[in-house]
């Protein structure tokens, strides 16, 4: 009768970890999206005198306004033409914006997809080429296996990658939802003990710690 009890209350650990998986998994995929939204307002701002950049900025916002409409195939189909003719700037964040209104579709693979071909774009920015590798992750946390995750975020995780923060939260996470609870104490930790990681991402690491507790 014991083991019908211990299977209950892992059952019941384990739903409690998908439901703060997703819950701290949206905020962590939220913050790193603002990036983008910045970014996207230095361009416009460095480059608003040349014609060509005024053009890929009134696509860039006509296709952000098919996606906040609630039109997310029209929007993935006017950011992706976009990244397809802009030049570095609009053309990677283009290529992000694709993906997430892709993913909004339910085109999950297509977003994946999308987000791999920025990623091996030599061309592109490495802080651009490593984000879309980070949002890889997240589109892929419900499908793919926990090797492929791993492999994934391991070159996020380093020391001189901008993205740590963000990549030791999803990785704390993933270990987190597999019952891996030590695991995801340790990153959560390496989060709060980083002097460089940003206020928001410490603050929920130091909540996520407070909620596994010491032990387990």
């Amino acid at each position: 009768m014991s083991d019908v009890f211990n299977e209950v209350d892992e059952e019941v650990r384990q739903e409690q970890w998908q439901k703060l998986f997703r819950a701290y998994g949206a905020y962590i995929f939220g913050a790193v999206a603002s990036f983008v939204a910045v970014f996207a307002g230095s361009i416009a701002w460095d480059d608003y005198q040349t014609g060509q950049r005024q053009l890929e900025s009134e696509r860039y916002e006509a296709a952000s306004q098919a996606l906040s409409e609630g039109d997310p195939a029209l929007a993935a189909q006017q950011f992706g033409s976009l990244a397809d003719d802009a030049g570095d700037g609009y053309g990677a964040l283009a290529r992000l914006r694709e993906a997430d209104a892709l993913a909004k579709a339910g085109d999950v693979a297509g977003a994946v997809a999308t987000l791999d071909r920025l990623a091996d774009d030599g061309g592109a920015d490495a802080a651009f080429r490593d984000l879309a590798r980070l949002f890889t992750v997240y589109q892929l946390m419900d499908s793919a296996s926990r090797d492929e995750l791993d492999r994934r975020l391991a070159p996020l995780l380093s020391e001189q990658s901008p993205w740590r923060a963000s990549a030791r939260e999803l990785s704390g996470l993933i270990a987190l939802r597999a019952g891996e609870i030590s695991a995801a104490r340790d990153m959560f930790t390496a989060i709060v003990e980083d002097s460089a990681t940003p206020t928001a991402a410490r603050s929920r690491a130091a909540g996520l710690l407070a909620i596994i507790g010491e032990g387990g």
